[in-house]
């Protein structure tokens, strides 16, 4: 450490002077906050896209607001809401602090959750789709669903029933109003 500052060693040397040791920090320290700086960008520095260039039918998320020199969460603003009268209704006579969850801003794989109005009474921790890699694959067919039961009321359209494995005792039957085929006592 001596020999790094610049100071004579034990047996006179200067050895590195101090220049000559902070000359490759400096170096490094000049590239790697740019790409730290790009990358801390793509993680933390995301803002909602503009509600002017969503396609129909994505909600408008804005970044909440905290009141100034605070970080207490309170209601979104009256013009983000979608039914400001029902959140209104459940707001009531609450005090501020119990009127919306006080959140802090988390992160998942790298990256950080903010608090967005998106149409509710409350801010919500959200992230970009874009950010956060999420597995929102639907199956169409699986190969493990079967019909549904040719009894099954018409409010059962779109449902996936499954074979039933039943017990000793228990066959597959019917059961009246229900979508799929399940197990029933002594057929």
């Amino acid at each position: 450490l001596a020999q790094a500052q610049g100071q004579r060693s034990s047996s006179g040397d200067l050895g590195i002077s101090r220049g000559m040791a902070l000359k490759p920090l400096c170096c490094f320290l000049a590239v790697f906050p740019a790409a730290g700086a790009l990358i801390g960008a793509q993680r933390a520095g995301w803002q909602p896209a503009p509600c002017s260039s969503l396609p129909p039918g994505e909600p408008c998320r804005t970044l909440y607001e905290y009141p100034q020199g605070s970080m207490f969460v309170g209601q979104c603003p009256v013009q983000s809401m979608e039914n400001p009268e029902g959140c209104a209704a459940y707001f009531g006579d609450k005090p501020e602090a119990e009127k919306c969850p006080q959140l802090e801003g988390s992160k998942a794989e790298g990256v950080t959750f903010k608090l967005v109005c998106g149409g509710g009474c409350c801010p919500y921790l959200w992230a970009p789709d874009h950010h956060l890699a999420m597995d929102r694959h639907t199956v169409e067919e699986s190969g493990f669903t079967v019909p549904q039961a040719a009894q099954a009321p018409p409010h059962c359209a779109g449902a996936k029933c499954f074979s039933p494995i039943c017990p000793k005792g228990t066959s597959v039957g019917h059961v009246q109003g229900a979508c799929c085929e399940s197990c029933v006592a002594g057929r």
